[in-house]
């Protein structure tokens, strides 16, 4: 694990049903002619595209916690359509969001990532994703997201399906493993030896 994830990890340990880093991106869009079982196939080579969202969590396996990548999973895509009016439409919306937030993430189950997709008429959608900051924060979520309709609209137009090579977590988890940290200790404690004043943070 990295540092960030093993602190994330502990936290989870000591409390199993808090909602403590769950994620949870809702928004609307309008789109035509929408294929159901296409926007499932998206999510699913997406998922396969990237190790991290096809991993899960241990502490029995050694004296360290670690990440176990798992070949293939299913589930975790839904698709429903919501009609009514638009006071109704709104309330199952914001249900379905909070239910979907009880649904709190096992972090030794490889099923650390969710998307909804609610129909609301013709062209109108609400895609809802949920994961846990584990695996995903909010630098990488858009990135994500914007893979995911590339595939989506190569699916679409029976395209090929081009996306650039994406350098695997575990190579970025071996680089860390190997980093100098007394060094870089260091250099910092060196850097900052003259600075005796409290620096502020530049908002209040």
């Amino acid at each position: 694990l990295s540092p960030l994830q093993q602190g994330l990890y502990f936290h989870w340990l000591k409390n199993q049903s808090s909602l403590d880093y769950f994620e949870q991106l809702a928004y609307n869009v309008t789109m035509k002619n929408v294929d159901a079982s296409n926007l499932k196939k998206s999510f699913e080579i997406l998922r396969q595209r990237h190790s991290i969202l096809r991993t899960s969590f241990t502490n029995m396996l050694g004296n360290i916690p670690l990440q176990i990548v798992h070949k293939r999973i299913e589930g975790g895509f839904c698709y429903e359509e919501l009609f009514g009016s638009e006071t109704d439409v709104q309330k199952n919306i914001i249900s379905i969001k909070d239910e979907d937030r009880l649904r709190i993430f096992d972090l030794e189950e490889p099923k650390l990532i969710r998307l909804k997709v609610l129909r609301l008429n013709k062209k109108e959608y609400v895609f809802i994703w949920s994961f846990h900051h584990i695996i995903m924060d909010g630098w990488c979520t858009e990135m994500l997201i914007q893979e995911f309709y590339k595939i989506y609209a190569a699916l679409s137009t029976k395209k090929d399906i081009l996306l650039p090579k994406r350098t695997s977590y575990a190579t970025y988890i071996n680089w860390l493993s190997n980093f100098d940290r007394k060094s870089s200790t260091a250099y910092w404690k060196n850097y900052l030896s003259d600075i005796n004043t409290i620096t502020e943070v530049p908002f209040k």
